[in-house]
């Protein structure tokens, strides 16, 4: 009966040491300064990672196609983009061409990029 007991304590903790690796591998180490336009232009979500808990520092994940990239939270252009991507601007299919807003007369909003 101990026997079982005891096997049961050693896979349920084993569980749980897996769990706590798979939840510290999704933190980031580091984050990036720099951000490509590009990259902004393919992102298909963002998280924002903070610096209590599990995680020790603050930044701002980026998905696009299936990678992640960490960003540093503070870089302006960042702010500007999250700013505008909260705003729905960021995911417009269709965009007026240059001929169709000089058509109309008039000006429209500017999207990011």
């Amino acid at each position: 009966m101990d026997l079982r007991i005891l096997a049961l304590l050693v896979i349920f903790s084993a569980f749980g040491i897996t769990t706590t690796e798979a939840s510290l591998a999704s933190c980031c180490s580091q984050t990036g300064t720099r951000i490509p336009m590009r990259l902004l232009k393919r992102v298909n979500k963002f998280d924002i990672q903070k610096s209590d808990g599990i995680c020790d520092i603050k930044a701002v994940i980026l998905y696009y196609q299936r990678k992640k990239f960490c960003a540093d939270p503070e870089n302006n252009t960042l702010k500007k983009w999250i700013r505008v991507w909260k705003s729905g601007i960021v995911n417009r299919k269709h965009r007026p061409g240059r001929k169709n807003r000089r058509r109309h007369g008039k000006r429209l909003e500017a999207t990011f990029y």
